[in-house]
């Protein structure tokens, strides 16, 4: 998933940042960076739900995987599933490009 990388990425970079010693602000880097994780789906944080774009992304997989995975036709919870799964990418990128246009323009 390419918004994934991108989070990963700018991780990096944040984390860099962080061991920087010209930062005069390292708190506001490490909310950002507790943001991120939480979309990436690396924080400590535990839930239900598809709530970060690792499990939505395995989810997908999950209901890829089984859509292929048989001669059989679907069964309606994995149709059921597919547009539930589209609701979660469509809000998890939302909050993705609030997280673009806003907290990381406040870092600039």
């Amino acid at each position: 998933m390419k918004t994934l990388g991108e989070i990963r990425l700018l991780r990096d970079h944040v984390k860099k940042l962080m061991l920087s010693s010209k930062i005069s602000n390292p708190q506001s880097l490490q909310d950002f960076d507790g943001k991120l994780a939480a979309l990436e789906g690396t924080s400590s944080r535990r839930g239900g739900g598809n709530d970060s774009f690792s499990k939505l992304n395995n989810s997908f997989a999950s209901v890829f995987n089984i859509l292929e995975g048989t001669d059989m036709p679907p069964t309606s919870q994995a149709i059921n599933a597919v547009p539930a799964l589209q609701v979660s990418l469509k809000q998890l990128l939302e909050k993705w490009d609030a997280i673009k246009t806003t907290d990381l323009q406040k870092l600039k």
